[in-house]
């Protein structure tokens, strides 16, 4: 199986990922992640490419990845994606944009946009863990 661009590998637990090259510990308790300057625009970058292959116009891509978390909740949605689709880059692209009874019949991405990526988010993640 190939891994998406934007992952390179996961340890395991949780407590410790890396993702574009960056190992960083994730404190339970209060949610901090310690990192530079560099690892954060890559990962920003990283979900940039992302929404772009969802076909968001420029400025839904800022409006999004405005807040850093915001950043987190895009990769961790699309590595859910890529994990459901067993790696099939199209459907897990195409996801995005359909409507979803979960989520009132608006599509995910409206959904995001209207602020509600982390419950997008933990959406997929459920299917993830429960499938």
């Amino acid at each position: 199986m190939h891994h998406p661009p934007w992952k390179l590998r996961r340890l395991g637990g949780g407590h410790h990922q890396v993702i574009l090259g960056y190992t960083h510990k994730c404190d339970n308790r209060n949610r901090r992640y310690a990192m530079d300057a560099a690892t954060q625009q890559s990962r920003r970058d990283a979900a940039f490419q992302i929404l772009t292959t969802w076909r968001l116009d420029p400025q839904q891509k800022d409006q999004l990845l405005d807040e850093y978390e915001n950043v987190l909740s895009v990769l961790s949605i699309a590595d859910s994606l890529y994990a459901i689709y067993e790696g099939d880059a199209d459907r897990a692209s195409r996801w995005p944009s359909r409507p979803n009874a979960a989520f009132g019949g608006q599509t995910p991405l409206e959904a995001m946009l209207s602020g509600d990526c982390e419950r997008v988010r933990k959406y997929l993640k459920y299917h993830v863990y429960n499938a």
